[in-house]
């Protein structure tokens, strides 16, 4: 459970930074195009695309970090439900006697690491799917018109 409570700060983090440099981006579209076409002339980039990549690295990478830690945290969950079983299990295997409360321990923690990796999951995929169509038409607006 440390492991989820690290990622959802980190995926927190991300959300933050991605919607906020979203918004630097857009507010500053026309600052941005002027520093494009000097990475153009400074022969940083040989096009518009090109250089939009790179005023944008970060930004992309962020967009990926939050699909990547989406994946970690199913995984991380369904580890905490392979460790929490395994743990009933062996707690059953030492007792003397088969009692259900013995079992449900431990089946209960299991299910919990569950459920709190796909709460962290389910909406980092979200936020990594409308931040990376966000970004493609941000892509699109700064190649409009590119001829080469």
């Amino acid at each position: 459970m440390l492991a989820l409570a690290l990622v959802s700060v980190v995926i927190l983090a991300l959300a933050i930074y991605c919607a906020t440099r979203f918004r630097q981006i857009e507010a500053a579209s026309v600052q941005m195009r002027q520093r494009i076409q000097e990475r153009i002339r400074q022969g940083e980039a040989s096009h518009r695309l090109g250089a939009f990549w790179l005023e944008s690295l970060s930004l992309r990478s962020a967009v990926m970090w939050l699909l990547y830690l989406a994946h970690i945290a199913t995984l991380l969950g369904l580890l905490g439900t392979v460790l929490g079983v395994q743990e009933a299990f062996g707690r059953v295997a030492q007792s003397q006697q088969s009692i259900l409360a013995e079992v449900a321990g431990g089946i209960h923690q299991a299910v919990s690491t569950t459920i709190a990796g796909l709460c962290l999951a389910i909406p980092a995929l979200v936020l990594h799917y409308a931040f990376r169509d966000r970004y493609r038409r941000l892509e699109l607006l700064f190649s409009a018109g590119e001829k080469g």
